[in-house]
């Protein structure tokens, strides 16, 4: 299960390792009986970058928070052009 909290999405963060302006989206993930952790990150990231046409968005950080509950931070790369 994803719970997406839309209120806690900073701009204009730094990402690691990239010299850009960027974004991060914190998402809360629990994990049901029988799902990959590795699963659900590959989903997330394809679904961000199906809604976004842009391929600079990686997971930054996954913070275990206990047992089957995560908060994933996603690093999207946002260019000036």
């Amino acid at each position: 299960m994803v719970k997406e909290n839309p209120a806690i999405l900073s701009k204009d963060n730094y990402c690691e390792g990239v010299d850009h302006m960027n974004e991060q989206e914190f998402i809360d993930i629990i994990l049901e009986e029988g799902e990959s952790l590795a699963h659900i990150l590959n989903k997330i990231v394809e679904q961000r970058r199906e809604e976004t046409g842009s391929y600079n968005i990686t997971v930054q950080n996954v913070i275990p928070v206990r047992e089957k509950y995560f908060t994933v931070i996603l690093c999207k790369v946002v260019s000036n052009f």
